[in-house]
């Protein structure tokens, strides 16, 4: 009747995904919506077929974010449209690890910056996030004197503890004081 309300819902088959309504004034996501019957109408339910999409980093386990939402531990999987837009990030550009570990962020596997959106392809991929393990060395200079160790007598280079890159050769030297 004229002037009724209609309430128009969509529901989606297992593999889409409701993309919205159009048409009658119509639109969003949302379902139902209420439509006020004022003549002929024509209301469209869309759908997307979803494909599989991974978001993971190397190596496996570290914290990412999609859609700013927490994926503690990599990989993670979703199912989305194609061609919807989508953020991806690293929670931080170090991460801790085991004791004196950890992990410092270098890329993401599409060269996106850390934080950066991304478009779903047909077809599904992986995008990974790409860390470097770092170590800590721990300098400290030591004499022994009669068994028992004192500080100070001597240097170590590089004088400050700190992280380094796995794999990266630290030349170290000592040098001792005058006695």
């Amino acid at each position: 009747n004229s002037g009724s309300v209609v309430s128009v819902s969509a529901t989606a088959n297992g593999g889409y995904r409701f993309t919205g309504f159009s048409g009658a004034g119509l639109s969003g996501t949302s379902s139902p919506q209420p439509l006020t019957m004022t003549g002929p109408a024509t209301v469209t339910a869309n759908f997307g077929a979803l494909t599989g999409f991974s978001v993971t980093s190397s190596p496996a386990g570290l914290s990412v974010l999609v859609d700013s939402q927490s994926c503690p531990a990599t990989p993670c999987q979703y199912e989305w449209v194609p061609g919807t837009t989508h953020s991806i990030a690293t929670n931080a550009a170090i991460q801790p690890g085991a004791t004196n570990v950890q992990y410092r962020y270098d890329n993401w596997s599409d060269l996106g910056g850390q934080s950066h959106s991304i478009v779903v392809p047909t077809g599904g991929t992986t995008h990974t996030a790409n860390f470097t393990a770092q170590y800590y060395l721990n300098v400290t200079p030591v004499a022994i004197r009669a068994g028992s160790p004192t500080l100070s007598e001597g240097s170590i280079y590089p004088s400050n503890s700190g992280w380094y890159d796995a794999g990266s050769a630290i030349q170290l030297s000592a040098v001792p004081t005058s006695n």
